[in-house]
């Protein structure tokens, strides 16, 4: 079935207030039969008629124009779905970030084939998964030294979409015409886990240093087909100094869903955010790393949220999670398949951070002048 953003919508309501046209339904491209040609009796007038009359010059109203109902898709096309939902896959860097002056390549190298196999399951299920890249991944991918995957028939490529792919940023760009969004991440100085080496400030006389946050978006800026400037959504706490792409942002953590007044990090709304003088739109997202997160997600919080927030009043809700490449080589294949299977049995499509975005007509704003009420919380971090 053909979604409709309400964004979309808005404008085709506008197009129907203004009289302007759009496709008809078949019925109406041409009028009925008895309307080709004129009656008998209209073929030659009376003696006295210096003219046909006026009902045979212009056709009656309804053949003229097609009735409002003509001008919009059915209603179950118009109709946003009741819940939203995005799955990001943070590319970390790995430790050290740097190999000889350059992003180091050892993390994509061992982990590409398990992203290729989580993407594949992604879609046998119908869904659309968020591909966050830090600059490791994105230099190894467009690289002439990046692998591509074995999709098991040992010719050296991954088929993919009809076409055997066979190299990696041929492959990525595949995964980006399915739909799979390409999105950045960046691990800051003093993060938790590794330093992917860039920074707009200090340590830059440390020997992992690569750049500041304009490097490290050109590295990203290498993926999409589109080039530079069609990045929209990160994982970041810091970002290129200046007027750039990114707007919509997802915030990472373990907090438990309990209910649609506290939906842990799980469920949320976009709400305004400012993170180093850069205001962006944000999600939350639950972590399914772990053999045990994935368990907790899967039997308790999952079936909870899918019976509490689809149609709720303080909606519509997006379901968040994030996983690594890593995980995925760690944990298998198998909890993913089992959510990816239980949310399409569900009716919920994962969708691009950007496409669950386009769904809310505040999104479509400055974040920076937003309301009051549709802040992120200042303790949220």
């Amino acid at each position: 079935m053909t979604r409709w953003p309400l964004a979309l919508a808005a404008l085709l309501a506008l197009a129907v207030a203004t009289g302007c046209p759009t496709d008809p339904d078949d019925d109406d491209s041409a009028v009925d039969d008895d309307d080709s040609g004129p009656d008998d009796d209209d073929a030659a007038p009376d003696d006295d008629d210096s003219g046909p009359d006026d009902d045979d010059v212009a056709p009656d109203d309804d053949d003229v124009a097609p009735d409002d109902d003509d001008f919009a898709p059915d209603d179950d096309d118009f109709a946003p779905p009741e819940l939203y939902a995005f799955f990001a896959v943070h590319l970390d860097p790995g430790s050290p970030p740097v190999d000889d002056g350059q992003p180091s390549s050892a993390r994509p190298e061992e982990h590409l084939p398990s992203l290729a196999q989580l993407v594949a399951a992604a879609d046998v299920a119908g869904h659309e998964l968020t591909l966050m890249f830090t600059a490791q991944w994105a230099s190894y991918v467009a690289s002439g030294d990046c692998v591509v995957p074995d999709d098991g028939d040992a010719d050296g490529g991954w088929y993919y979409d009809g076409q055997e792919r066979n190299t990696c940023l041929e492959l990525v760009r595949a995964w980006e015409g399915a739909d799979h969004e390409i999105a950045m991440h960046h691990h800051r100085s003093g993060a938790p886990a590794s330093w992917d080496g860039f920074s707009n400030g200090p340590p830059v006389d440390h020997p992992h240093y690569l750049g500041d946050m304009l490097d490290l978006m050109a590295f990203v800026d290498q993926l999409p087909a589109a080039g530079p400037g069609s990045v929209l959504s990160a994982t970041s706490e810091e970002f290129p100094v200046g007027p750039n792409s990114l707007q919509f942002t997802s915030a990472r953590g373990p907090t438990p869903y309990v209910g649609p007044a506290d939906g842990g990090d799980l469920a949320s709304t976009p709400c305004a955010w400012t993170e180093d003088d850069h205001w962006v739109w944000r999600w939350r997202m639950r972590s399914f790393t772990s053999d045990l997160a994935q368990q907790v997600v899967l039997q308790d919080e999952l079936p909870q949220a899918l019976i509490d927030l689809p149609g709720h009043a303080e909606g519509p809700f997006t379901l968040g999670f994030v996983t690594h490449a890593k995980n995925v080589t760690d944990t298998s294949i198998v909890g993913y398949e089992q959510l990816f299977g239980d949310l399409a049995g569900a009716g919920v499509t994962l969708e691009g951070l950007a496409g669950v975005a386009s769904w809310y007509v505040h999104t479509m704003g400055n974040p920076e002048q937003a309301e009051p009420d549709l802040a992120c919380p200042k303790d949220e971090g």
